[in-house]
């Protein structure tokens, strides 16, 4: 289903050149061309800024005790005993490799770089298939793949930290679960076959990662909505609740013996939610050290902080999170207004995230070079998000998809607080919708310029 703004028309010579460019070259090549570029510019950045030495987070720590046969624990430091932090699956990857090649060696974290590195490469390609499949024609779609591979926009996240975190692998997953509805919603009829196993993708993708899960089953539903019957509805959905269940079911029986508590995914969201949401949020004039300062109070794994002695003093990390979830409330029922602005302010640094972003660890004023990659990235989203809007008003509903993806995971972090990390699974599907609608537009002002029975050339 195409749309028909998808073509844009660019009358002139230049135009022309880049068209003909690209018929010679062949599009399936210079696809390719890219995206090794882009994965040899994030390989190269990871040795600058690291030169492949290990990330010791709590991913990283619970990893290196599962390759031990210490099972899932020491989140925080040595010794720290079991942990729920992270849930399952997030450490998994990471002991794995360590397990084939060695904890911490240099071999290992080259291949962990390389994986976090392949997820963002495949999340751009999958994306240009996304918008190809959307109707999106290939001069806009081009662009949008030249600027993700080749702006440094992001670079030190796309080459450093997706592969210790869970969210770079979990926004690849994501994207593929995107592209199949957009294939099956494209379709005469849809298989049971092809939804079960979405059903069970998707239950998957919850426990790995919870943001990028929960825009699965957003997509999931709307196919399910879409294009079955409502008896389908509810199989399929029963079906994803199954899985889930049938996941999750031996990791809380573990925490219950291991924690004496039945945690069924993750025991984190206390600290999150506490972080995000306190006094300091608003009467410190910087939000980088309201954020820096709490998460130094509160989080055990940050050292010299006093987060560990509070966590050991409440009766664990569950018994922890539960009390900050507890405070965390009552400061919320007797500041209402004061939370409404919080979430706000999330809401619109998920989108349109702040310089800070760029410099959460520094002491220093914030860089030149941040603060123009806030305003170029908050102008991406900006149009991005119009240009959603935009399309939706003109009933064209398959873009009701991308709308899923891009808002619902925005909601964990709306109630916790955002980051650059956090944001990682919508930031690149809003640079594509900005250069579509870019493109779309100068499509249409040229369009309207040509005298009549004037033929205008497109790029595409």
């Amino acid at each position: 289903m195409a749309i028909e703004e998808a073509e844009p028309t660019l009358p002139t010579r230049t135009a022309l050149g880049i068209t003909q460019f690209i018929n010679r070259l062949g599009e399936r090549r210079l696809v390719v061309v890219l995206l090794l570029i882009a994965a040899l510019m994030r390989f190269g950045a990871a040795f600058h800024y690291l030169h492949l030495k290990p990330q010791r987070v709590e991913n990283q720590m619970i990893a290196v005790a599962l390759v031990q046969n210490q099972g899932y624990a020491d989140a925080f430091r040595p010794d720290s005993g079991p942990t729920a932090h992270s849930g399952p699956l997030a450490p998994l990857v990471m002991a794995g490799v360590y397990k084939m090649f060695g904890v911490e060696t240099p071999l290992a974290e080259a291949v962990l770089t390389l994986l976090g590195i392949g997820s963002v490469i495949l999340t751009f390609y999958l994306l240009y298939r996304c918008f190809e499949q959307l109707g999106v024609g290939r001069g806009p779609r081009l662009a949008a793949l030249i600027f993700v591979c080749l702006v440094p926009i992001q670079l030190s996240l796309e080459s450093t930290e997706l592969g210790i975190w869970e969210v770079g692998y979990g926004t690849a997953a994501m994207s593929a679960i995107l592209l199949a509805v957009l294939r099956l919603d494209a379709r005469r009829s849809v298989g049971l076959a092809a939804l079960c196993a979405l059903a069970a993708a998707t239950a998957v993708l919850e426990v790995f990662s919870p943001s990028t899960g929960l825009a699965a089953a957003g997509l999931l539903g709307l196919l399910l909505v879409r294009r079955t019957r409502w008896p389908i509805w509810f199989l399929i959905g029963g079906l994803t609740l199954a899985f889930f269940i049938a996941i999750t079911t031996p990791w809380k029986l573990r925490n219950e013996h291991a924690l004496g508590e039945p945690v069924r995914t993750r025991s984190s969201f206390g600290l999150s939610f506490a972080i995000g949401y306190y006094d300091g949020q608003l009467t410190n004039p910087s939000p980088r050290a309201a954020n820096v300062e709490r998460l130094e109070e509160l989080h055990p794994h940050y050292r010299p902080g006093p987060g560990y002695e509070k966590m050991k003093a409440a009766g664990g990390e569950v018994a922890y999170n539960r009390q900050l979830v507890a405070e965390t409330r009552r400061w919320i029922s007797s500041h209402p207004w004061d939370a409404l602005k919080i979430a706000l302010r999330n809401l619109w640094n998920f989108y349109c995230p702040p310089a800070w972003f760029w410099d959460r660890w520094s002491d220093a004023p914030i860089r030149p070079v941040s603060t123009a990659r806030a305003i170029l990235f908050d102008a991406l989203s900006l149009a991005g998000l119009a240009t959603l809007a935009w399309l939706l008003l003109r009933r064209r509903w398959r873009f009701l998809y991308l709308g899923v993806a891009v808002l619902l995971p925005a909601i964990p972090y709306v109630i916790t607080f955002p980051l650059l990390r956090y944001r990682y699974p919508i930031s690149s599907v809003l640079i594509f919708l900005a250069f579509a609608g870019a493109m779309m537009l100068a499509s249409r002002r040229l369009s309207e310029r040509q005298p009549t029975g004037r033929a205008v050339e497109t790029i595409a």
